[in-house]
């Protein structure tokens, strides 16, 4: 899968609709499977994700209707309301990045309308880089805190950064390409690490950090976490505990703690309520669980970039503190 397509599958994940990933059976460069809940149980459909610049207008949307079918689903990085107006009224399925979709199948309805698109083709511009937009972004952190990764197969990276196998091989081709990355699989390295996490920060406050899935809950104080919480596989301690656990001078007044949504188990576990003022933030992983093994906390480049998102003056002179107990180059 390339980035459009990666961001359509996450997309209609979120509205009930999984893919088929990696099966053989695309019916095009462009195409995936997805499996649809519909009256009688399951149902594939197909999705022609268009990387363009500008939507198919009505008299081309009718040509590609007649040559694929009613089942389906047109996926193009933006979607206008009114071009909506004109694919529905002709039966067209579609769905764009950010979410803007309709899905009519038996027993099996979507229609979403005003939200805004995560990707844009603009006219005469190239997509973005692969190792900056945020499936490539999730790949490079995995070679960042685990560098001994670089030379390990693209199946493993992909499920490493919970990516497409595609993504891995568009993101390493593009490293590659920028300098950061040298030699084949077996021979790879990672060359220069601090340009690469400058880059990596960058993206992450721009790109990736926007996009997560966060909530805010009344719960125990940071410290509790800090001393009490040791399931690992259900949360992992990030913002200003972790970087008071790095060394850096911070009292932290909430806790960050990263996992997979709707993280019941953490609600569950830790008595967390929606009642009173906010002290706790569950934010998603973007990373498989079994990338940092048995740590409590974050990797230290991601306390450090959160810092910098977050925009609290405390936590960002306390990342700055902590860039120079790492001896970060770039952070200097």
């Amino acid at each position: 899968m390339d980035i459009l397509s990666d961001e359509i599958s996450n997309v209609l994940r979120e509205l009930g609709v999984e893919s088929q990933r990696g099966d053989g059976r695309d019916e095009g460069p462009d195409d995936f499977i997805v499996t649809i809940p519909v009256r009688t149980g399951t149902m594939e459909a197909v999705v022609d994700a268009k990387w363009r610049s500008q939507p198919l207008g009505p008299a081309e949307a009718v040509r590609w209707r007649e040559s694929r079918g009613g089942n389906a689903i047109l996926a193009l990085p933006s979607i206008p309301k009114q071009r909506g107006d004109q694919y529905r009224a002709l039966g067209i399925n579609y769905v764009d990045s950010g979410g803007n979709a309709f899905l009519n199948f038996p027993g099996f309805h979507v229609h979403v309308e005003g939200r805004k698109p995560r990707l844009r083709a603009n006219r005469g511009t190239s997509a973005q880089p692969a190792s900056t937009n945020p499936a490539g972004l999730k790949v490079a952190f995995v070679l960042l805190v685990a560098p001994e990764s670089i030379g390990l197969s693209h199946e493993r990276l992909a499920a490493l950064a919970q990516v497409s196998k595609g993504t891995v091989t568009n993101t390493l081709i593009d490293l590659r390409d920028r300098g950061h990355v040298f030699g084949e699989r077996g021979s790879r390295t990672l060359i220069d690490w601090d340009r690469l996490a400058q880059d990596w920060v960058d993206g992450y406050v721009r790109d990736l950090r926007p996009r997560l899935k966060e909530l805010e809950l009344t719960g125990p104080q940071p410290d509790w976490w800090t001393r009490d919480w040791v399931d690992i596989a259900a949360g992992t301690i990030g913002g200003g505990s972790a970087l008071a656990h790095f060394g850096a001078e911070l009292v932290p007044d909430r806790t960050v703690l990263y996992s997979d949504p709707p993280w019941r188990e953490i609600r569950r576990d830790a008595r967390l309520t929606r009642d009173g003022q906010a002290q706790v933030i569950l934010r998603e992983r973007f990373w498989s669980a079994g990338l940092l093994h048995d740590d409590r906390f974050v990797p230290p480049l991601l306390a450090y970039a959160d810092a910098l998102a977050g925009g609290d003056p405390r936590e960002a002179s306390a990342a700055q503190k902590l860039a120079n107990l790492q001896q970060w180059a770039f952070a200097r």
